[in-house]
């Protein structure tokens, strides 16, 4: 873990924070003005002090004002020029004042302060907004909605202030509200808008394989891309899918996919807001250290019913919200692949020698969700969810092999489960049932104190009960007559606590730092972690600059790994392992730097930097090893990490992002440049050995033009990346002894990923129509996959033979055209 890189990041960043704000030369001020307009005094106070004066002009007009001052007390100077003017000032933070009405009963000391709050809301469904900004344009301040949608600007005088509320996707309102009154509610409109020349629409388009997708979306973020191409999970900064935490209404969800990782189960019309994390994340999560996930789902309409219904080549799916009372809502949705339906399960084939067999070719998957939400008032709410989805995989090529993902989510819960029987008509036949289960109960308490407009503290309690269980039943019946059967199992039972506190200070308008700490203890192992974190922001100009930091420290205590070579479910199967006395948590620090800029109306930039380093990480001992016979070791804890060493991991890049958007086109241009090594216990004499890990990717860029005219829309995207690494054997040797009738021939590959596939190449086309029918809104997609068919190459193995080596190649997917027809009421 890189702590002296910490302590200078946190000085960098941390230290113009606290010094620029609490050292201030002492400035001679002197103010001398007699039976003048109390505007002017205020106008030569603010030039001379640099204070930030908030007032109504009806407050100050017709007064007037004598004082004669001669120091360096800002304070001082102020209260001179307000004195007998019936007019004080009321300190907000540091350097900034509020004026108010002066009363002869009250004083600066015994004043009241009140807070400003109320509550963000959809005006079409009623649905509360988390997330939104709510800005007091004349104190430079404000505060963001809750998950209930729920704002508050605490300690601020009794007055009227300006108040402008945005929200991505919804039109602004700027309006004028009072502290101290009872919660406002305040209505937004889902339309798209126009600002600065900016134009910003409610769930734009990206390209998809068929039907939106969450997880499709986030590849455009700089940084993030997908392990596999048409397969695996998201890899964000060079780290491993697992890194990544997934939560659902605050519950984790373990295995975020359908299709072998090609769909994820994020459905994103039922989604509410997701909030995306990399990097550096707020205390508040934790138990991963790449990013995280947090999607909420919708309460349901509260307004009026609503239905919706989609058809794509992949799948159907269907979504209803409706209120049930005036404070009780609904949603209730439902997915599942047909492709079984179309093409059959089972199919009659006969081989070259006559022979008849069935062909099974099986696979779904499906997936629900719900929520019941009751409101007792507008400060109390109960919500209930539901998640469950299922991976079934049916399929005989001649072997059987069947696969059974269950995932519930009540909210909290996942099941996941392997059975699959293997026939060898010539030497044996195995059967075997693998199961694999594991169980997250947890409970939650989180609090936000609002201390002031320069402080908000956030804080909490996280404790997790965690459940890991592995059976297998397996009966080996040889050529011979002989059997064997195998009855296993593993157990474990960990116990996850952990408690944060974060500090949001503003103490200018323009610094923001978000100093905190996470302390969490894993009873598996006894295992105990204090892990600080900040982040900070710097605004230059509101439109021109803003720059921003962060550096963190985070634990991971459990590793998700693939059986490799334990009996024939190796080919699929892979589970999440705890820590341990045996095995160490992943710890991993990192820091971050970047800046944002608006160029011009329309045209906007992001830059950003970033340095990770991982320890106690674990990744194969041979990544080419073989497994002996059908049998393998067995499903025990010790024998999978028996195939694992413990490794380190380092990464570091570059990100660049722009975005231009002038109607009816928009562009985005997305570049990534970085790269991840990983340092393993090598047999080399040199020991310790720094190599590309399997998901370094030096470059890769991203852009998309878009165009929209009336009920028309298209978009052209594109992808280029570097190959990603590949193992090529150097030699090939033969051996052999007089008891075998020939030698065996082995490849020789004295280091891992020596060698990078070609580049990735690939362009995607959408086009969609709106139109209407029968009294629905219709949206017809279509999208076209590999448009220009490029033949890439995705994977490349190596086998020897008597006289060379084969080279075998995995290809991906061709022009592939994908329709979906989508219907809302």
């Amino acid at each position: 873990m890189p702590r002296p890189l910490l302590v200078i990041i946190i000085a960098l960043v941390g230290g113009p924070a606290l010094g620029g704000t609490d050292v201030r030369a002492q400035v001679p001020i002197e103010i001398r003005v007699s039976d003048a307009a109390l505007e002017t005094a205020l106008d030569q106070v603010r030039t001379q002090t640099n204070l930030d004066l908030i007032y109504a002009d009806r407050l100050v007009r017709d007064r007037t004002t004598s004082c004669t001052y001669d120091g360096s007390d800002r304070a001082a100077a102020l209260e001179c020029v307000l004195d007998g003017t019936g007019v004080r000032a009321e300190r907000v933070r540091r350097g900034q004042y509020v004026l108010v009405v002066a009363s002869p009963e009250q004083n600066e000391e015994n004043t009241s302060r009140v807070p400003l709050n109320g509550y963000v809301l959809d005006a079409e469904t009623g649905e509360r907004l988390p997330g939104a900004h709510v800005h007091l344009t004349e104190l430079t301040a404000g505060a963001t909605t809750n998950q209930d949608g729920y704002f508050v600007v605490p300690n601020l005088p009794p007055e009227a202030y300006e108040v402008r509320i945005s929200y991505l996707g919804y039109q602004s309102v700027d309006t004028t509200l009072t502290a101290g009154q009872d919660p406002v509610r305040i209505a937004l409109a889902e339309t798209p808008i126009e600002s600065e020349g900016v134009v910003v629409e409610a769930g734009s388009t990206r390209p998809s394989l068929g039907e939106p997708d969450l997880f499709r979306a986030l590849q455009w973020t700089p940084g993030i891309r997908k392990s596999g191409v048409t397969s695996g999970g998201l890899s964000v900064r060079g780290g491993n899918p697992d890194q990544n935490l997934y939560l659902l209404d605050g519950a984790p969800v373990y295995h975020p996919w359908h299709a072998f990782s090609l769909i994820s189960t994020f459905q994103t019309k039922t989604l509410h807001s997701t909030d995306l994390y990399r990097g550096t994340f707020p205390v508040e999560y934790g138990g991963r250290l790449s990013s995280v996930l947090d999607a909420q789902m919708k309460d349901g309409s509260r307004q009026a019913p609503k239905a919706a219904a989609a058809l794509s080549v992949l799948s159907g799916r269907f979504r209803i919200e409706t209120p049930l009372t005036p404070s009780t809502s609904f949603m209730l949705s439902g997915r599942r692949s047909y492709l079984d339906r179309l093409i059959g399960r089972q199919h009659p084939v006969t081989g070259t020698n006559g022979r008849r067999d069935t062909l099974r070719t099986g696979y779904y998957f499906f997936d629900t969700s719900a929520k019941l939400t009751h409101r007792f008032g507008e400060t109390h709410r109960l919500s209930l969810s539901y998640y469950h989805g299922r991976d079934d995989l049916d399929l005989r090529l001649p072997f059987d092999l069947s696969l059974d993902f269950s995932s519930w989510l009540r909210p909290a819960d996942l099941l996941f489960e392997v059975a699959q029987n293997w026939d060898n008509t010539t030497t044996a036949s195995l059967s075997s049932d693998y199961r694999v289960r594991l169980s997250d109960a947890g409970l939650k308490m989180h609090v936000d104190y609002h201390h002031s407009v320069s402080h908000v503290l956030a804080g909490g309690v996280q404790v997790s009960a965690l459940q890991f269980e592995s059976t297998l039943g397996s009966e080996l019946q040889r050529s011979g007559g002989t059997s064997t059967r195998q009855a296993q199992e593993s157990r474990l039972n960990a116990v996850k606590v952990a408690g944060y506190l974060q500090d949001t200070w503003t103490p200018t308008p323009q610094w923001t730092v978000e100093p905190g700490v996470r302390a969490s203890y894993f009873s598996d192992g006894n295992h105990v972690h204090l892990a600080p974190r900040l982040n900070a922001q710097y605004v230059v100009h509101p439109r021109w600059l803003a720059l921003e930091g962060s550096a963190g420290i985070h634990v991971q205590y459990l590793h998700r790994l693939r059986d490799r070579h334990s009996l024939v479910y190796d080919l699929v199967s892979s589970r999440w392992v705890p820590s341990s006395d045996r095995v160490q948590p992943a710890v991993g620090g990192q820091v971050g730097f970047g800046t944002q800029t608006q160029l011009q109306p329309g045209w906007s930039l992001e830059v950003g930097a970033y340095a990770r380093e991982t320890r106690n990480t674990l990744v194969p001992a041979d990544a080419f090893q073989e497994k002996d016979d059908i049998e393998g070791p067995g499903i025990k804890v010790g024998a999978l990490l028996g195939q694992y060493v413990t490794a380190t991991e380092r990464a570091f890049g570059l990100e660049f992002s722009t975005v231009f958007e002038q109607p009816p086109w928009r562009t985005r241009f997305v570049v990534s440049t970085g790269r991840t090594f990983v340092r393993t216990p090598s047999r080399q004499p040199s020991g310790l050995r720094w190599r590309p890990s399997s998901l370094d990717v030096p470059l890769s860029m991203r852009t998309t033009l878009g165009w929209e005219g009336g009920a028309w829309n298209a978009t052209i995207a594109a992808e280029w990346r570097s190959g990603y690494p590949t193992t090529v054997p150097v030699a090939r040797y033969r051996l052999g002894d007089p008891t075998e009738t020939a030698p065996t021939t082995y490849l020789h590959r004295p280091r891992v990923n020596n060698g990078r596939l070609p580049p990735y190449l690939r362009m995607d086309l959408t086009v969609g129509y709106r139109f209407q029918l029968l009294s629905a809104d219709w949206t017809a997609t279509l999208n076209v996959y590999n448009a220009t068919g490029r033949n890439n190459i995705l994977d490349q193995t190596y086998q020897p033979t008597d006289t060379g080596v084969n080279v075998n190649r995995q290809r991906g997917l061709p022009i592939l055209p994908l329709l979906e027809l989508e219907m809302e009421l």
